[in-house]
């Protein structure tokens, strides 16, 4: 049974993909930016500098069988194409990205090996430096910020990945080191429809909101906008989503689950149902390479 359920998520890691798409603000649809060769684009974050529009995103590569972080840069009569900022022997993804007064930073989401930890920029967009761990002892997922007006982060909401499309989200406050506070540890919500971040909080018209991807019937099927009443305590309520049935103009989309805004833009992933032979080769190759390997653990007897 085990194996027909490996072969069975081998499949459906071929036929599920996502895109990137980016539309400046005041625009009805957004533009599809084009995934790298053998690769595909998600959780997709913004941030402006030198004057240009910077979107970084999980690349996950179906050869590797694991994500990384790529950022393109978005530029008027250019074509876009995807580069490499971070990739580690771990899976990578939800490059959360903030600009403070030491520099620009990125916390990626590497639930693979139970921590939070971040990255400081050496030279922009592409050289980065593993610096601190910020978080470790459990499967933390999506983990998005709240800030102090000077820019350090105050809260680290995340959530605690405890099942398929199951979780808890968890709200932490940061030391004055930077290091998050374990034992600040406050439960927010475990419901699937909003327990998993979705992107950063916003502010509009002096409101703030909190974004959620919905997981309640599958992985990101729509975003969900929540207004954040009150910050101590916490409080939240629903006020809008994003659903990818308003953008059928993108083919094969059955859903999205990471949004991000800035002055100027906004961007999003598309979630696509259509099947890949060259993820369904790869898929299964991973497979039989795990099959090999725990043959080969009984034999040596570990």
């Amino acid at each position: 049974m085990k194996l027909i359920n490996i072969l069975k998520n081998a499949y459906h890691g071929a036929i599920i993909s996502y895109k990137v798409g980016y539309r400046y603000n005041g625009e009805d649809e957004f533009v599809i930016i084009p995934n790298p060769c053998g690769e595909w684009c998600a959780d997709p974050f913004v941030i402006e500098f030198d004057s240009k529009i910077f979107i970084f995103a999980e690349a996950y590569n179906a050869f590797s069988g694991r994500g990384k972080i790529k950022y393109c840069v978005l530029e008027d009569g250019l074509s876009i194409k995807w580069k490499n900022a971070i990739e580690e022997s771990y899976h990578l993804s939800y490059p959360f990205i903030w600009q403070d007064k030491s520099g620009i930073h990125i916390c990626p989401e590497s639930c693979s090996i139970n921590d939070i930890h971040r990255y400081d920029c050496v030279r922009f967009p592409d050289k980065w430096e593993k610096k601190s761990v910020l978080l470790e002892g459990k499967k933390y997922a999506d983990s998005t910020f709240f800030f102090h007006e000077d820019g350090r982060p105050e809260y680290c909401f995340t959530h605690e990945v405890t099942g398929p499309m199951r979780g808890n989200l968890f709200r932490y406050r940061f030391k004055k080191d930077g290091i998050i506070d374990k034992k600040t540890e406050e439960f927010i919500t475990d419901d699937p429809m909003i327990c998993r971040p979705g992107g950063k909080f916003f502010m509009k018209n002096g409101k703030t909101y909190r974004v959620a991807q919905d997981g309640f019937e599958d992985y990101g099927k729509r975003l969900i906008f929540l207004e954040v009443l009150n910050m101590e305590p916490y409080q939240e309520v629903m006020v809008g989503e994003i659903s990818y049935k308003e953008h059928t103009y993108v083919e094969n989309c059955i859903g999205m689950h990471t949004y991000n805004v800035t002055d100027q833009v906004e961007v999003v992933d598309f979630r696509i149902k259509q099947l890949s032979y060259l993820r369904l080769f790869c898929n299964f190759v991973h497979v039989g390479w795990r099959i090999i390997k725990e043959i080969i653990k009984k034999l040596l007897g570990r």
